[in-house]
């Protein structure tokens, strides 16, 4: 889970329809951040335009948020069979936790 969790950002970034500007303090070159349509600071691109005019670098995904875990366990799947916790539960209950 905490794998998809980190590459949540990646896949908000390569969905992205509108990003915003965020200037560096140090004066560097300004990171686009992918954003909602409705952020007043939003104009509308994607990671393809942006690469193809050469800002690629620039792009920076978002920061992960508590909603980027929710969203995760929303669609997470049991990693391990029911049966196969049936059968642990019965070895442990014949041969204890040391086995």
């Amino acid at each position: 889970m905490v794998k998809d969790v980190l590459y949540e950002p990646v896949r908000k970034t390569q969905e992205a329809t509108h990003f915003m500007t965020v200037q560096q303090p140090d004066g560097k070159p300004p990171h686009f951040v992918p954003c909602s349509p409705g952020n007043p600071q939003a104009w509308a691109s994607s990671l393809e335009q942006l690469s193809s005019l050469g800002y690629g670098v620039q792009v920076m995904p978002p920061m992960i948020t508590v909603n980027d875990f929710r969203k995760v366990l929303l669609r997470a799947r049991p990693t391990v069979a029911k049966k196969d916790l049936e059968d642990h539960e019965r070895f442990t209950k014949e041969f204890g936790e040391e086995g």
